[in-house]
């Protein structure tokens, strides 16, 4: 049995994607649509790290970077 480490970022859909409006006022101060571009969904998803065979392993790799980033991570047993 090992242990991941399992990080929880944003990333790019596969395939949804979001529009993105850019507006200006015109002359009598109302917005007008200036451009409009597609850009790639973004969402939430997990990510693992490699295997390690025991915690003191995975904390000797990811230790410090778990003690700087405190949100969005798990330890999962594998």
């Amino acid at each position: 049995m090992g242990y991941v480490l399992k990080i929880k970022k944003l990333a790019k859909h596969e395939w949804k994607t979001t529009k993105a409006r850019t507006y200006v006022n015109d002359t009598d101060g109302k917005p007008v649509l200036e451009k409009e571009i597609e850009a790639p969904a973004l969402v939430w998803k997990w990510f693992a790290s490699p295997v390690e065979p025991t915690l003191e392993a995975l904390f000797e790799k990811y230790g410090y970077w778990c003690s700087t980033h405190k949100d969005n991570w798990c330890i999962v047993p594998q």
